[in-house]
């Protein structure tokens, strides 16, 4: 090495020391001149191989500390595994700036000779990751986000080599997916899907209960129906008229009172079941208003009945 390329290696040496990110392959700086690479390896966390140093979590939880320990692992690989001492130098200084809590971003393209064909690809990818970062995404997520930008520099510093397909892929690969990984999480959940609204209750105008001969008795099934006017007069905050009726067997005095007992019958329910009484009105109306016209003296169950009106 002459005199003149020494002083330029040197010079060089010193334009690294100032850099706080914006640093990138210097392909005239020789093997055997890598500041970075010795004061990188005392970095935490510890290792001596790039997967030893992946690992292991960061020494502290913010983006520049993921982001020191990725640079690390990187210059590890391509200074032990791939001897390629001018890229393990660019991630190493990349790795202390990092770790001083410098601002490091991601390596500009115009700096490097990329193939055409990729590039487009490549830019839209930086273009994505800036943009998540602009969003927070160094914030709320800096492993990922830290992950994301160390696998978008080794594309950028694998395919400008253009040499090794495999690591190029790798690279590539790891980057889409890791941007894949930051969007979903930046992305938020979508609300729950709204509860489904019940549909409101159909109730009718008017409820009718029947009853054996004789007798003012709820059975089973009148006792159900009843139950059905209490959900709607609730429901409605509606008020009901109780009307009682008879068939034609027995006079028609006795059928004017029988029929008056069947709707209080009715009406006791309602108010045992909450219903104010303000709102219940009864009244009998004996063999009068027949649901099925019959011959006097006739038992009809059709006839024996209390109607409930909803009001």
């Amino acid at each position: 090495m002459n005199f003149k390329t020494l002083s330029l290696a040197l010079a060089s040496i010193a334009a690294l020391s100032a850099c706080t990110g914006s640093d990138v392959r210097q392909d005239y700086l020789p093997a055997t001149f890598s500041p970075y690479v010795n004061q990188a390896r005392q970095l935490p966390p510890s290792g001596t191989t790039a997967e030893a140093v992946m690992k292991q979590p960061a020494n502290g939880t913010g983006f520049n500390a993921w982001l020191s320990r990725d640079y690390k692992a990187l210059m590890l690989f391509e200074y032990e595994q791939m001897q390629d001492y001018i890229s393990a130098d660019m991630y190493a200084s990349r790795s202390l700036a990092a770790a001083k809590g410098q601002s490091v971003a991601p390596l500009p393209l115009e700096a490097f000779h990329l193939p055409s064909e990729p590039l487009p690809s490549m830019k839209q990818g930086r273009a994505d990751m800036l943009d998540l970062f602009g969003k927070g995404a160094r914030e709320k997520f800096p492993q990922e986000a830290a992950f994301a930008q160390s696998r978008f520099d080794c594309w950028v510093e694998q395919q400008e080599e253009n040499h090794q397909p495999n690591h190029i892929a790798q690279c590539r690969d790891e980057f889409v997916a890791a941007l894949k990984d930051l969007r979903a999480k930046m992305t938020p959940p979508p609300p729950p899907p709204a509860p489904k609204a019940m549909p409101k209750p159909m109730f009718q105008d008017s409820y009718i209960v029947y009853f054996n001969f004789d007798s003012v008795d709820l059975g089973e099934q009148a006792r159900g129906t009843v139950t059905e006017v209490v959900k709607a007069l609730q429901a409605q905050n509606a008020g009901a008229s109780i009307i009682g009726y008879t068939d034609t067997s027995g006079s028609a005095a006795y059928n004017k009172t029988l029929s008056e007992r069947r709707s209080k019958a009715v009406s006791d329910m309602l108010l045992q079941a909450g219903i104010r009484p303000a709102v219940v009105t009864t009244e009998g109306r004996g063999e009068t208003d027949l649901a099925k016209p019959t011959a006097d003296g006739k038992k009809e169950p059709a006839n024996r009945r209390a109607v409930i009106n909803i009001r």
